[in-house]
């Protein structure tokens, strides 16, 4: 008997209320890891079958791999495998995967083993009034998550209908250029956003759109068409209606008698 299969080990009663102790294979799993778990730090060799290496293991780590350990514990390979995993996912041990073994380190070794105090968990599991607690705090959470997406959904589906408002508004005004398609371009969309941004922007589109066409900005033989880019502009609002844009002003603000003419398509 090596020093490894000597002594004893201590099972706390805390165990009868944690995940573990709960399914009858990890239990039978997780105390035959607490019974092959080095006492103090120690050397030992492992055989890698191209001789021995020498492992260096702390208290609560043992060396074992797939075939020795389902051989002890009367498993197939992959169930082994699967059911160590199972604990390193419960936060019960860690594994360190290797070529030829695999380390297994016991975690909070020393609070439950090394130390006379009760106040270590024998399996490093919650006790029931710590799951409900923690429970409870994942159900808030989760509220809190389902609230915020039912938000943000809602202020999506707004602003989803403010573009289509916006798009339909547009291409009804005369002498623009029309916006391809019900909705917006990703890249027009960003822009449209940040435009709603703006307190009293969307407000102010439909008087701005109502003194549309615009004065050409161009000569009459050529003349401009704004397109749905110009009018996200930042100040492009803000400029028709402060008259920039009239016909009834010239280029020195003077007055100018409007003249009709014809939009290329």
């Amino acid at each position: 008997m090596n020093e490894s299969q000597s002594g004893w080990v201590k099972l706390w009663r805390k165990s009868l209320d944690s995940d573990v102790f709960a399914d009858p294979h990890l239990w039978r799993l997780f105390c035959w890891c607490l019974l092959r778990a080095n006492r103090k730090p120690r050397q030992v060799p492992v055989n890698t079958g191209r001789g021995n290496t020498i492992v260096a293991l702390v208290a609560g780590q043992f060396v074992t791999g797939r075939k020795a350990g389902s051989a002890e514990l009367g498993w197939a390979g992959n169930t082994f495998s699967r059911r160590l995993g199972q604990l390193a996912g419960m936060g019960m041990i860690a594994v360190k995967p290797g070529t030829h073994f695999s380390i297994v380190s016991i975690v909070n070794w020393g609070t439950y083993q090394a130390s006379d105090s009760e106040s270590g968990q024998a399996t490093g599991q919650a006790t029931g009034r710590q799951r409900g607690r923690q429970q409870g705090r994942l159900r808030a959470q989760t509220r809190k998550e389902e609230k915020k997406k039912s938000k943000s959904l809602s202020a999506h589906a707004d602003g989803r209908d403010q573009e289509r408002e916006f798009i339909e508004l547009w291409n009804r005004t005369s002498g623009i250029v029309k916006n391809r398609g019900e909705m917006f371009t990703d890249s027009r969309r960003r822009k449209f956003k940040t435009r709603l941004a703006t307190k009293g922007w969307f407000e102010d589109v439909k008087p701005a759109l109502a003194k549309f066409p615009l004065k050409c900005f161009q000569n009459d033989s050529d003349p401009w068409r704004p397109d749905v880019d110009w009018i996200l502009k930042p100040d492009s609002v803000s400029h028709i209606l402060e008259g920039k844009y009239d016909w009834s002003k010239g280029g020195n603000g003077e007055a100018k008698k409007q003249e009709p003419i014809k939009y290329r398509a």
